[in-house]
Formats: structure tokens, C-alpha cells, sequence
């Protein structure tokens, strides 16, 4: 090969390298400057969140803030937490609480 092919060949491989380069640093940024809001998922549900379990970072919201009634969900954690309170012996199953007016009338 003489030296000017070789020289060329160099040329082309460091266009090559700087392209590609922009192409990656531009993509990086676009997913990095993303707002949550612009994630690109959107379900049926009117209010969503995901949280990335290690990190506890917020990865998408959907009116988040919104007040809204419990639902199903809180029943599902409070059978969850009665079950856990059973299985350590802190509660046992004929156990009876009284529950007021004012906390039912929230479920």
C-alpha cells in the first residue's frame, strides 16, 4: 500500500470515528435531558409512577400528585402487612380490633 492510500485510509477511519462519536454523544444526551413526562409510555391507568427499586429514582410519572381514593392496591399492601404482623407473631388471627366510624368511611 503506498503512502498516500495509507494516509487516506487513516483520513477516512478519523471521519469515521468523529461521526460516529457525534451520533453517540447526541444520542446519549437526548435520553440523559429526557423529562419523565416525555418517557414515550403512556397507558390507560390516569396516574402512574415508576421508581427504579435500588436507586428509588423516579424513571416515570403520570399525574403523580393527583389526590385520588384508594384503591384495591391499598387493601392488597394492608393484607400485606397484617399477613407480615402473623407470620412474626406480633398479631394472631382470632385477634379483633375495633375500628372507628371515620376509618372505614376511608376505605
Amino acid at each position: 500500500m503506498s503512502a498516500r492510500a495509507g494516509r487516506g485510509l487513516i483520513a477516512a477511519a478519523v471521519a469515521l470515528a468523529i461521526g460516529c462519536g457525534g451520533v453517540v454523544y447526541a444520542a446519549n444526551n437526548s435520553v440523559q435531558g429526557a423529562k419523565k413526562e416525555d418517557a414515550g409510555f403512556d397507558g390507560d391507568a390516569p396516574t402512574a409512577i415508576l421508581v427504579e427499586a435500588s436507586s428509588g429514582s423516579v424513571l416515570f410519572e403520570k399525574n403523580a400528585d393527583e389526590l385520588r381514593a384508594p384503591s384495591s392496591m391499598m387493601k392488597l399492601m394492608t393484607a400485606e402487612v397484617v399477613f407480615d404482623a402473623i407470620k412474626k407473631g406480633d398479631i394472631k388471627l382470632p385477634d379483633e380490633y375495633r375500628i372507628s366510624e371515620n376509618a372505614i368511611s376511608l376505605i
